[in-house]
């Protein structure tokens, strides 16, 4: 939520222009949380068919796969949180592009919710759905089904 409350700021001109802290936690929770699904042996069977693979031309031309994140904080917009978390005080829906070679290789909208108890532990995301960018049909829903505190 810091790095979508300063990218949403920064857009309308009430923010430095500076990348936050927050920009580079949030980058790297969402890194680590495509990681997480990527190696997961119940999980990576699903997440490869959703993944739009450069051909074999593509590949030679740039000497092999080169991946980008594209983490539009600014472009995130207000959404309800999914259920059961409507404890959640606020929630954002965040448009998140993989590309590979340089063509979107992955689609995946994340709905995240400020990473404070109990959201902590997922670092916010309460739902993510990830779609092949040229095939509707071809898509992959993750939802966090309960949180709660240890208190």
């Amino acid at each position: 939520m810091p790095a979508i409350d300063h990218a949403r700021s920064e857009a309308r001109g009430e923010a430095p222009a500076a990348t936050s802290r927050a920009h580079v936690h949030a980058y790297l929770a969402l890194r680590s949380f495509l990681d997480l699904v990527r190696h997961d042996r119940e999980l990576a069977d699903h997440f490869w068919t959703l993944i739009d693979k450069p051909g074999l031309w593509s590949v030679l031309r740039h000497t092999g796969v080169k991946t980008s994140i594209d983490l539009p904080f600014e472009r995130a917009v207000p959404t309800e949180p999914p259920a059961p978390h409507s404890a959640a005080q606020r929630a954002f829906l965040l448009p998140m592009r993989i590309d590979a070679n340089g063509r979107p290789a992955l689609l995946v909208d994340v709905v995240a919710t400020d990473a404070r108890r109990p959201y902590a532990l997922c670092g916010g995301v309460l739902a993510a759905i990830a779609r092949h960018p040229t095939r509707d049909d071809v898509r992959l829903e993750l939802h966090l089904l309960a949180a709660r505190s240890g208190d």
